[in-house]
């Protein structure tokens, strides 16, 4: 995976955590709460992304319709980033770390 592509998609998970889990969730399935809002990466020119929130699922792309767009599972806590391109998608699903503290750990 290119760095770019990595870095965006790092931005946007980011912004799930941040934007979208802080949102109130929608009460019926077919409705949504459209967000729109400017991203920059680097010293690069800032784009607008759109991020569609739903009781499901929280969507964001670029509001091209291009086919690259990063979807949020809420259910199955499963984030799919596609990408026109390469016409892949990449498929991060959440697992349970399980870590134990040690007992005897000081700060």
């Amino acid at each position: 995976m290119q760095r770019n592509t990595l870095s965006r998609l790092l931005h946007l998970v980011s912004a799930l955590i941040v934007v979208g889990l802080g949102l109130v969730a929608c009460t019926a399935g077919d409705k949504a709460t459209i967000i729109y809002f400017d991203e920059q990466e680097g010293n690069s020119e800032p784009y607008r992304t759109r991020m569609i929130v739903t009781s499901n699922y929280i969507r964001f792309d670029d509001d091209d319709d291009q086919g690259d767009f990063v979807l949020y599972d809420r259910k199955s806590q499963t984030i799919y980033s596609t990408n026109s391109m390469d016409q892949r998608t990449l498929v991060i699903q959440w697992k349970d770390p399980q870590i134990v503290i040690p007992p005897n750990l000081k700060n």
